[in-house]
């Protein structure tokens, strides 16, 4: 996903929630055009820290974003779901649908990936004009 957003010329920058302090987190978030959030399904919803992360944001009242989401799951899924609620609730500018993967990714899931980093990107340059 990451190469196919830097293919498209726009910079990106991972950030891990279990080892980014939230204040970090947020800061980046601010500091960005654009986000995918990225969460695996648990107990048939988002990961914890990902849900954390959304609960904050929304209190922020953000605006003037792009989203999108992608996750995994193993028997059931759920979590994109609910990320692309709180997206919603949230007013921001969504890009779906989002992008799903069964357990790990296989060599063509990782080229779908790959898409959708580009896809994200386009939609990002469409949406705030020109990088």
């Amino acid at each position: 996903i990451m190469q196919g957003i830097k293919d498209e010329g726009i910079d990106v920058k991972v950030i891990k929630l279990r080892a980014t302090p939230m204040s970090i987190a947020i800061k980046e978030f601010w500091k960005s055009r654009g986000c995918l959030i990225g969460t695996p399904t648990l107990n048939n919803t988002m990961f914890h820290t990902i849900a954390e992360f959304l609960n904050y944001l929304r209190g922020l009242r953000p605006k003037n974003r792009i989203v999108a989401a992608f996750g995994s799951y193993g028997w059931g899924g759920g979590a994109l779901k609910d990320v692309y609620e709180e997206f919603k609730k949230m007013g921001l500018e969504i890009v779906e649908p989002g992008l799903q993967v069964v357990y790990r990714p296989s060599a063509d899931d990782e080229k779908q990936c790959y898409e959708f980093g580009r896809e994200f990107a386009k939609r990002m340059k469409e949406y705030h004009g020109k990088f």
